[in-house]
């Protein structure tokens, strides 16, 4: 189910249950089990994809080439969670990577960007949006956008470093690339940098007050 504001509960709640509304929106009519059909995207990649962008499963199965091993690659746009079903195998992405064997799960952040499993055994990955299409390798091809702030009062520049922040997070959550850097370069200047340089979800803060 995506996220929506418009529900109706049918029941197994202590909630308010409108049955007069449930029962004028809903289709009696029998029909076939809506089961949803998976899409082969590569060799033992599967996608199951409801029609909803914040929503897609992903089912990877490892060692169906007869050698017992075998690799495959899945891009992600968002956040995912990778759980192991059967096997192990080892996860790398763009940024780092890690082993996942049976019953254990992994949050992977979006800056992952490209997933490569290697290994045996059945795994499944629950992640948003479309796929991503590369790795950002060259972090220095990642443009750096800067904005300096300049106050003599305290309280303005605090103002005018938190309008900024802000805007440099709705920015980063709309890429889903780079990360904050802050920097107090001294006691009236700022600089606000979104940067790759900075991992994806995180900010940085640096005061180069006493450096200079």
């Amino acid at each position: 189910m995506s996220a929506s504001d418009n529900v109706l509960r049918g029941g197994l709640t202590r909630k308010h249950v409108d049955v007069t509304e449930l029962l004028s929106v809903l289709d009696f009519t029998p029909s076939p089990v809506p089961h949803l059909r998976a899409t082969v995207l590569s060799p033992g990649v599967e996608e199951f994809a409801p029609g909803v962008s914040d929503f897609r499963l992903l089912r990877v199965r490892l060692g169906t080439t007869g050698s017992g091993t075998s690799a495959s690659r899945v891009g992600i746009a968002g956040p995912a969670i990778i759980l192991a079903v059967a096997g192990e195998a080892t996860v790398a992405g763009c940024v780092s990577s890690a082993t996942i064997a049976r019953g254990q799960s992994l949050y992977v952040t979006p800056d992952e960007s490209v997933l490569e499993l290697s290994g045996s055994g059945d795994f499944f990955i629950a992640t948003t949006g479309e796929q991503h299409p590369e790795c950002w390798e060259d972090t220095e091809r990642v443009e750096t956008t800067t904005t300096t702030i300049v106050a003599d009062r305290r309280a303005d520049l605090d103002s005018a470093i938190d309008a900024a922040v802000a805007e440099a997070i709705g920015v980063a959550r709309t890429e889903g690339r780079r990360g904050i850097r802050v920097t107090r370069q001294n006691d009236r200047q700022v600089t606000v940098e979104l940067t790759a340089a900075v991992p994806f979800g995180l900010t940085h803060v640096e005061d180069l007050r006493g450096l200079l």
